[in-house]
């Protein structure tokens, strides 16, 4: 008869020391699941759709990466391939973030913008500020690379609007 009021003592004991440790890690433990459980369940991908205009900022801040880690532009025959992974975000799956090489408007597998071939491979520094870095193209090819002229819509490497006509926008 004592060996089962120790025991009983003992099972008290154990669980209120259960209870009491609950109540002080639960609300830990609660939140660890929570951000378990938003980090497991897949996140929702976003459709793009922007203007032209967005678009050439979005290839402008892509080729500004990746001059940041290159040290140059890229070259303009490959330029293209070279922003793939620097136009990718994580709320867009990856043939929406290819939406930022094509201008609205154009046919299925064209693209409509080019980089300025005079920014070939070359560093930010050689180059002036106001420079067309990405520019509307009526080449409509993948990797498409020109001189632009005073009449293209582009951005510069400073990052702004080589024109502000608001009709072309």
């Amino acid at each position: 008869m004592a060996f089962s009021k120790k025991l009983k003592l003992g099972c008290g004991a154990i669980v209120v020391v259960l209870a009491g440790a609950g109540l002080f890690f639960g609300p830990a433990i609660a939140d660890l699941w929570e951000v378990g459980k938003a980090y497991l369940e897949k996140d929702e991908k976003r459709t793009y759709s922007a203007s032209s205009v967005e678009n050439l900022k979005a290839l402008h801040t892509a080729m500004m990466l990746y001059h940041e880690s290159e040290g140059q532009f890229p070259v303009a025959s490959g330029w293209m391939d070279a922003l793939r992974s620097r136009v990718q975000t994580n709320d867009l799956d990856a043939s929406e973030a290819m939406k930022k090489f094509v201008r609205p408007g154009a046919k299925p597998g064209e693209f409509g913008y080019a980089m300025n071939s005079e920014a070939s491979g070359k560093y930010e520094g050689d180059l002036p500020k106001e420079t067309i870095l990405v520019f509307e193209s009526d080449d409509m090819k993948w990797n498409a690379s020109a001189k632009p002229t005073p009449k293209d819509r582009g951005i510069t490497i400073s990052g702004a609007l080589s024109t502000d006509d608001p009709k072309t926008q």
